[in-house]
């Protein structure tokens, strides 16, 4: 089992509170946390001990790697637009040249 930690919203009357539980899921974290202690609003979800405690949560439920994953999907398409765009031009020089050697 793994300890979970989270900054909550529990109330105006003891605003936000960095709350820790003990769960085999993230789920079963905010369970807790929303049965326990009423928290309205679970932000930062985080794994602080346990096995695999690199995994990180942020508010929407996306993990680390994904973010990650996505930034290195985002660079290749980045970078293969450019390259496209850069061979198109080349290309397009060269019919230019050859038509020209046509006439």
């Amino acid at each position: 089992m793994a300890t979970w930690q989270a900054d909550c919203w529990l109330g105006p009357s003891s605003g936000r509170q960095k709350l820790q539980v003990q769960s085999n899921t993230s789920n079963g974290a905010k369970e807790q946390l929303q049965r326990i202690y009423g928290a309205q609003n679970i932000a930062n979800l985080r794994k602080v001990s346990g096995s695999d405690s690199m995994i990180s949560m942020d508010d929407d439920g996306a993990t680390a790697t994904a973010k990650a994953l996505q930034n290195i999907f985002d660079l290749v398409g980045a970078v293969s637009f450019f390259a496209l765009k850069a061979i198109g031009g080349k290309i397009m020089r060269n019919y230019d040249r050859a038509k020209r050697d046509l006439n």
